[in-house]
């Protein structure tokens, strides 16, 4: 098993993990965070809407 696959095994509900991000790439690991929080709450099914929201 190659390292890309050993990456790609580990990440989780399949967002990228950290070690196959280039390492010149400018961001910041609270950048990160916010990003995959971001797409975690795009891409979870359901609305995400309060109740109030008519």
């Amino acid at each position: 098993m190659n390292d890309h696959q050993t990456a790609r095994d580990s990440s989780r509900d399949g967002f990228v993990v950290r070690d196959e991000l280039p390492a010149d790439l400018p961001i910041l690991e609270e950048e990160l965070l916010w990003l995959t929080d971001l797409l975690a709450t795009l891409l979870s099914p359901g609305p995400k809407e309060s109740p109030d929201n008519d």
